[in-house]
């Protein structure tokens, strides 16, 4: 009688197991996705005729399908530039048509911030050499980072190094 008992649990916990509500990683990750993507539509009354509203120099398309979530307060998403666009950099020119990215940052008080984040590589080595520009959409700061050999090079270096030789 006691193994028969026992069988019988071990067959409801199993039918139990089976019609338990599982919701794996790819679904909550889709499911934050869509959260954020409405609100930042809501914040920014951004749609897909608004093609210059993250960057006002040349139309951008917003690739929600090809979104990130980088931890459980930061996702990125992939933006592609519309316009040929070639930044000068370096006697060359960089096309920026893969080099843009929206950044999603929940804050302290769980609102999300939206910035664009701009690349600009000045060499293919492993390490990022280049410029990133990111700006925020809602307040409009930009700031301005310069990396040599994957390390930030400080602004106030640069900016000497290009005002030594200027005479006014």
């Amino acid at each position: 009688m006691k193994k028969i008992l026992t069988v019988i649990t071990i067959i409801f916990a199993l039918i139990g197991c089976t019609k338990e509500d599982y919701t794996s990683n790819e679904e909550v990750e889709s499911n934050e996705i869509n959260l954020m993507r409405a609100d930042f539509e809501k914040q920014t009354g951004y749609n897909y005729s608004k093609e210059h509203l993250l960057i006002p120099a040349f139309r951008t398309k917003i690739n929600w399908g090809k979104s990130v979530l980088k931890s459980k307060d930061t996702i990125l998403v992939a933006v592609t530039v519309l316009d040929t666009f070639f930044y000068p950099i370096n006697d060359s020119e960089v096309d920026l048509k893969k080099n843009v990215i929206l950044k999603a940052v929940r804050n302290k008080n769980s609102k999300w911030e939206y910035g664009i984040v701009t690349f600009i590589p000045t060499s293919d080595s492993k390490d990022y050499s280049g410029i990133i520009i990111s700006k925020s959409l809602l307040d409009n700061k930009n700031i301005i980072r310069y990396f040599t050999d994957g390390n930030i090079v400080n602004n106030n270096t640069v900016i000497q190094k290009n005002f030594v030789n200027t005479t006014i």
